[in-house]
């Protein structure tokens, strides 16, 4: 899979998991904060767990609640190949 077949949004969310190593989908959530922005934002992320680069793990939002919990995103080690190249792209020719 190459880093040309995705768009902006998706390889900003790529380039954001790889650097900090971990998200939940607030922080992937860049720009306005309205309910159509957030929709757009899960189904980016389901689309990518549906192509094997992310794998979504819960964890609890408080330290001793399994009741409520909160989704995390990690990379695949196929998610990790793609997420260096545009990572190594961004760093070095362009930027947001």
């Amino acid at each position: 899979m190459s880093k040309e077949h995705f768009k902006t949004p998706s390889r900003r969310i790529l380039y954001t998991i790889r650097k900090r190593t971990n998200v939940s989908s607030k922080d992937v959530c860049f720009g306005n904060y309205n309910e159509n922005h957030w929709r757009q934002v899960r189904l980016i992320l389901e689309r990518l767990k549906k192509k094997g680069l992310l794998f979504q793990d819960n964890a609890p939002l408080r330290e001793n609640n399994a009741v409520s919990v909160i989704a995390v995103y990690w990379l695949t080690p196929e998610g990790i190949k793609v997420a260096d190249k545009i990572v190594k792209e961004i760093d070095d020719y362009k930027r947001w």
